[in-house]
């Protein structure tokens, strides 16, 4: 019986081990999870506190990029404002800024430059200077000169066109300057005709004041040889009269008759050329006369003048004093004059009003000269004065080549003139209308047509 209980017993005691075993295993493997798990969970630990770390790294970074961000766009901000006030500083000044480089390239083009040029912004940026504004006076090469010299350099009075429609510039070219090297230049460019012309005028007020002085003193100069030679031919003249007791002693004398000397004179034609000396004399006289009327200083001063007289004596003056480079003297001019049989008498100052009608002869001579169809016909001049109400009205006509009708509009402007560089400056009929209209209270009109000659009218209050 004892074999069949050892078999029994055997099979339970391995069944206990393995679950000694078993167990033993088991807990193996939870201390082991255990211990895997303390340190999954310091490892976790740990890699949270550096996310943790690097989530503040980040942060920071974030808020410093987000501050750098920030601060450039106002950077940004501020450096569009500052562009924008340049900008509107260069584009509000009355000068063209031009800003090249030292090749010549546009790289600044302020609106005043594109008002004076009609070449917009975005058309000459870039672009070489002297295409794009040809009237600059300094080629390329003198232009890459001033700016590696770097001193500014200026260029004053620079004229563009011809007679009226000449224009003057002042340039001057400021070569950049910086701490950091920059090859260019800007240039600065003012139109100053208003300037040169009131220049002009002031030189041209100068001298006319300079001639009236000297005409004056001629005159003067003259006056005296000229009365001495009138009064020496009146004494000749008395001395050859036959009625005379002292002439007809002094004929006795010498063995002579009066009678056959005023003969023999008289075959001679000498009383004929004694006349032209005394008419020539009195003419000169006159013209001495007028001169120094005309070369008064206190012009301004009006007084009562019989205005026919003051008419043709301008024309006297005007004979002996106006011609066209040898070409035609006013002298060739044929005259009607057509004058009321009594006189008038305007107050007026007698040197401003022939300064008036001295232009306006003047421009009629060189009209005449001026005209293609000359040989044709006979200039002429028609002078009418009359009275209307309370007002003298003359009317200077000629049949000259007239005047276009674009001219007429500006005929009265300071410094305009249809004539050539040197025959005119301008100034004569803007005068003239200024001493009628302002120093008058007159009216000044004029009235032409191309080919049918001009037609100025003066009038003046009495």
């Amino acid at each position: 019986m004892p074999e069949p209980t050892s078999i029994i017993l055997l099979p339970h005691l391995s069944s206990e081990l393995s679950v000694h075993y078993l167990l033993f295993a088991l807990m193996a493997v939870s201390v082991l999870l255990t211990i895997v798990s303390a340190a999954l969970l310091r490892r976790v630990k740990r890699l949270k506190h550096r996310l943790f770390k690097r989530k503040q790294q980040v942060e920071n970074v974030n808020g410093r990029l987000f501050e750098a961000i920030a601060r450039h766009e106002i950077s940004q901000e501020l450096v569009s404002e500052a562009q924008d006030y340049l900008h509107s500083i260069l584009n509000s000044m009355p000068s063209m800024l031009i800003g090249i480089t030292d090749e010549g390239a546009i790289t600044h083009w302020n609106n005043q430059a594109e008002q004076s040029t009609g070449v917009c912004s975005s058309s000459a940026l870039g672009k070489d200077i002297h295409q794009t504004y040809p009237e600059l006076p300094l080629s390329p090469a003198r232009l890459r000169e001033i700016i590696a010299n770097g001193d500014s350099k200026s260029f004053e009075s620079i004229q563009h066109g011809k007679g009226s429609l000449a224009a003057y510039q002042d340039i001057v070219i400021y070569p950049l300057q910086g701490e950091h090297q920059v090859n260019g230049a800007v240039i600065r460019i003012d139109d100053v005709t208003v300037r040169v012309n009131l220049e002009n005028m002031m030189m041209q007020h100068e001298k006319m004041k300079s001639l009236g002085e000297l005409a004056a003193g001629l005159a003067h100069e003259l006056n005296n040889p000229l009365g001495a030679i009138l009064q020496n031919l009146q004494t000749v003249e008395r001395r050859l009269q036959t009625g005379l007791t002292a002439n007809q002693q002094c004929a006795d004398q010498v063995g002579i008759s009066l009678g056959d000397l005023n003969h023999y004179m008289a075959n001679r034609d000498i009383p004929l050329l004694l006349n032209h000396i005394r008419e020539a004399g009195n003419r000169a006289s006159q013209i001495i006369s007028n001169m120094l009327e005309f070369s008064r200083s206190n012009e301004l001063q009006s007084q009562s003048e019989n205005f026919i007289d003051l008419v043709d004596a301008t024309l006297a003056m005007a004979s002996l004093t106006i011609k066209q480079d040898g070409e035609l003297a006013f002298s060739d001019i044929v005259i009607h004059r057509h004058y009321p049989k009594q006189a008038i008498y305007v107050n007026c100052s007698a040197s401003g009003i022939q300064q008036v009608l001295l232009n306006l002869f003047s421009n009629c001579s060189q009209a005449f000269a001026d005209d293609e169809n000359l040989p044709n016909k006979t200039p002429t001049i028609s002078l009418t004065i009359e009275q209307r109400q309370q007002q003298m009205v003359m009317t200077v006509t000629d049949n000259g080549p007239g005047i276009e009708a674009a001219a007429i509009r500006h005929i009265f402007d300071p410094f305009f003139t249809t004539k050539s560089v040197g025959r005119g400056t301008g100034l004569g009929l803007s005068v003239s209308y200024f001493i009628i209209t302002q120093r008058h209270n007159g009216h000044f009109h004029v009235q032409s047509e191309p080919g049918k000659g001009c037609s100025f009218e003066i009038i003046l209050p009495l």
